[in-house]
């Protein structure tokens, strides 16, 4: 016996559809792997920004004390202090 040519169609239509579901559901879980992979990028990069720039501020704030330091002791120089501690100056007469 043969098979009425509506449930034949409706088979197809059936099985197409599956096929497009089954598509759309494949690019969505891509879509959604790609966007966790940059979500996950996109922290690494401000983790290293954040330690990148907490390294310059400490470079930075060693490279200023080193500068206020070497100008204090060319001051001193100046003025004929002669160090005794690091911090202490006595002048010389």
């Amino acid at each position: 016996m043969k098979k009425p040519k509506k449930e034949k169609n409706k088979k197809i239509k059936i099985f197409a559809g599956m096929i497009i579901l089954s598509f759309l559901i494949i690019f969505y879980f891509r879509q959604q792997y790609v966007i966790i992979k940059l979500q996950k990028e996109i922290n690494n990069l401000c983790n290293e920004l954040y330690i990148e720039k907490n390294k310059n501020k400490e470079l930075v704030l060693t490279f200023q004390s080193l500068i206020t330091s070497q100008r204090l002791e060319n001051y001193a120089k100046q003025l004929n202090f002669v160090p005794i501690n690091q911090n202490d100056y006595i002048v010389v007469k």
